[in-house]
């Protein structure tokens, strides 16, 4: 049995993981990052782009999101990712004045934009034409529309493997391939328990972040069951039989779906349909995906005939009762904190959440920023 020691270790090499580790590492601590499968290979992945977007959230994060925001454009400029990985096309919400199940339609929409316009999140108000316009298509019984202008999309493969690769430059250490089974904590520093029977150990403490398996690892190693359960998002790409391109990310509040150009005349369709998850992997549900097919085409009835190219529902996510991710130390372990329940939109924020982290780490005082996130909140 090999046994091994870094400053911190970090459990799981997704978004969070991975800026955890680079944050670390620039400020000069050892850092070892040990990952069960490969980098970005759980939701900090998958096929096409995937939207950063600061509107549609619970107010509780609207302070991590408006962070996020600002830590987005420096990443952009020090990682040097290639032209189009990540892109600010803001995003257009299209509205349904009558209603129909969406979050928007029933508040009111001046106090929303007041809400945002706190956090430094700026909104505005798009009507009739204005927003085919913005949206650069025509779109179908679209009346009112709220428009963010810092929004946007991005490669979230290619995002996550940059900041990775750049925590490896900055000196953290990778291990792939190598599921951890257990962490204990005795106080003063923490050891992790891999599959194939080595140890590592954290001289100053542990993150967890791995996001679908958290719960898992956390109940077996400390007897805390966390309150979180599983989703399976699911995106498909489409291929219009005619030139088609959008030059915004667009959600329909009341038909929730989301819409996006990703290039070469494709796009990328998601929303709330959900694959299946079972003990022999995920699963795309044809039918669920019809059904938003069908809701998009109200939209953009020029996309009736387009090809279905693929559907992909392999990367399950955590979620919360509350619809916010877990960000706490585990009660009884004082060396091991952890964050997981993203609920499916957690990319965006994590950039200010690894930040807060990273704080926490090195201060050994929570940040205020990650207070509504606590654990306690479901006593």
């Amino acid at each position: 049995m090999t046994v091994r020691a870094a400053d911190v270790i970090v459990v799981g090499a997704g978004i969070v993981g991975s800026l955890v580790a680079r944050n670390l590492g620039q400020l000069g601590f050892d850092v070892l990052v040990i990952e069960a499968d490969q980098i970005a290979a759980g939701a900090s992945g998958g096929i096409g782009m995937r939207g950063l977007r600061a509107t549609g959230r619970d107010i509780r994060e609207l302070p991590l999101a408006a962070r996020s925001h600002a830590l987005w454009a420096d990443l952009n400029d020090e990682l040097h990712l290639d032209p189009g990985t990540i892109q600010n096309v803001g995003l257009v919400t299209l509205v349904d004045p009558a209603g129909g199940g969406g979050w928007l339609p029933r508040m009111d929409l001046d106090a929303i934009i007041a809400v945002h316009a706190a956090f430094d999140i700026p909104l505005s108000l798009l009507h009739g034409q204005e927003i085919s316009d913005r949206v650069g298509a025509q779109v179908q019984g679209a009346n009112v529309a709220l428009y963010a202008e810092r929004d946007g999309i991005g490669d979230h493969t290619a995002i996550t493997t940059a900041i990775a690769e750049d925590a490896q430059k900055k000196g953290a250490q990778v291990v792939e391939g190598h599921p951890v089974i257990k962490v204990e904590d005795d106080g003063f520093s923490t050891t992790v328990w891999l599959r194939n029977g080595e140890t590592y150990t954290g001289k100053k403490g542990c993150v967890v972040t791995t996001n679908a398996s958290a719960r898992e690892l956390l109940l077996g190693s400390f007897e805390v069951d966390l309150p979180i359960g599983f989703a399976v998002p699911m995106y498909g790409i489409l291929k219009p039989v005619r030139p088609f391109e959008i030059t915004a990310l667009v959600e329909d509040s009341s038909k929730r779906f989301a819409l996006k150009s990703i290039g070469d005349n494709r796009v990328m369709l998601s929303g709330e349909g959900r694959g299946r998850w079972t003990e022999s992997g995920a699963s795309s549900d044809i039918g669920a995906f019809g059904l938003k097919l069908a809701d998009l085409v109200t939209r953009f009835p020029q996309l009736h005939d387009a090809e279905i190219e693929v559907v992909d529902a392999s990367r399950r996510e955590a979620t919360t009762y509350d619809g916010v991710p877990i960000v706490d130390r585990v009660p009884g372990a004082e060396n091991v904190v952890f964050a997981t329940g993203w609920c499916g939109h957690g990319f965006m924020i994590a950039p200010a959440v690894a930040e807060a982290m990273t704080s926490w780490i090195v201060s050994g005082s929570q940040p205020a920023l990650l207070h509504p996130f606590a654990l306690n909140r479901f006593s």
